[in-house]
């Protein structure tokens, strides 16, 4: 089964985030969690947290790395470098991540 949880802190998460960066279709420097970490200590002000994370007994298999500003969600990160900022999601999560645990519609497993 898999569970969201929200997510806290870069350090919470950090070994794991790494992990599953590195074999995410995603693999760039602004998502690792000390970019991510330096861009909110530097940018972050007046915003929260906004982002969670998808685990299941053999770890975490998404992340969304987001935050809040007023009514607004966006990813944690510069506009300017937007080619970059993406969920990070191991394959074969896909459907977990964008669909919930039932996966897309008609979807009977994932």
């Amino acid at each position: 089964m898999i569970a969201a949880a929200p997510l806290k802190s870069f350090q919470e998460i950090q070994k794991e985030w790494e992990r599953l960066l590195a074999i995410s279709p995603v693999n760039t420097l602004f998502l690792t969690p000390a970019w991510q970490e330096v861009w909110w200590e530097v940018f972050g002000n007046g915003s929260s947290m906004a982002g969670f994370y998808l685990r299941n007994s053999d770890g975490i298999k998404a992340i969304a790395s987001l935050v809040r500003h007023d009514d607004i969600i966006a990813f944690v990160g510069n506009r300017d470098t937007f080619d970059y900022n993406d969920f990070m999601i191991q394959p074969g999560y896909e459907p977990a991540f964008f669909f919930g645990p039932a996966g897309p519609p008609g979807r009977t497993t994932l």
